[in-house]
């Protein structure tokens, strides 16, 4: 900031001390627009308090320092098919994150959109093995151990342990995989990545909802009490709602 004049002369000094006083003022109001232009948030996730697909979106926005407003939708209420939302929603669904003029949906997209445009705190590894692990098993987990989910069909549905037998004895026996892939390692890329975030959400509901005894699964175990203690789990976490609908520990006690 530079401003004319020489306020050491008597002669116009009270304008010249005038000018730099307004020439200050201006400065400061410009610093507070240019504050306030970076504080303003133009990301808007829309989520639900129980959804296990929007917890790990969450997970990775606190994960990566990324600023973020929130919309909650009530998906019981049907408030994703009203025009409103399905408008910009086309499956009706959360999560769904409008990032400014860009939107994005399915949440491991999500999570590959944030670490592609936020490089700041990367959460994958650029060891290219590692890296190619990280992608490995996100694309593992939406296809071999996603369809596995049961809750659904307890909650909504009102399916018993024993109509359920058949998908619990696939449930345990894909968990088993995925003990193996901890072997040796504490993360599944050996550093902690969006590969962790993609999986855990489902484990959290299997361990802390659906009673899994999870010594069975050694690696597992440690790899689960390692993310739950994570700040970003601790802040989104979605398991007192889940718990909310019953108790539903009995369907993978063995």
């Amino acid at each position: 900031m530079h401003c004319n004049g020489d306020v050491q002369r008597s002669s116009g000094a009270s304008l010249s001390n005038q000018s730099c006083m307004n020439c200050f003022a201006s400065f400061v109001l410009a610093q507070a627009k240019i504050d306030m232009s970076e504080k303003k948030v133009n990301r808007l996730l829309y989520t639900n308090p129980a959804s296990s697909n929007a917890w790990r979106v969450e997970i990775a926005l606190l994960e990566k320092g990324i600023p973020y407003d929130k919309k909650n939708i009530d998906l019981i209420g049907g408030e994703q098919k009203k025009p409103e939302y399905s408008q910009i929603a086309p499956r009706q669904q959360v999560p769904f994150l409008q990032d400014g003029d860009v939107t994005v949906y399915e949440s491991c997209a999500i999570l590959e959109y944030l670490e592609a445009f936020y490089k700041d705190k990367s959460l994958i590894p650029q060891n290219r093995q590692d890296h190619a692990t990280v992608l490995t098993r996100i694309h593992e987990y939406e296809q071999k151990l996603d369809s596995k989910n049961i809750l659904a069909s307890i909650v909504f549905r009102k399916m018993t342990k024993e109509q359920l037998q058949s998908k619990i004895t696939e449930l345990l026996d894909e968990l088993k995989v995925w003990d193996k892939h901890l072997e040796g390692r504490q993360w599944f890329a050996n550093t902690f990545s969006i590969a962790d975030i993609a999986v855990f959400p489902l484990i959290s509901i299997c361990v802390d909802v659906l009673g899994l005894n999870v010594s069975k699964y050694p690696n597992l175990s440690k790899w689960h009490k390692a993310m739950s203690e994570r700040d970003s789990v601790k802040k989104s976490s979605r398991v007192p709602e889940w718990q909310k609908w019953g108790n539903f520990t009995s369907f993978l006690a063995e």
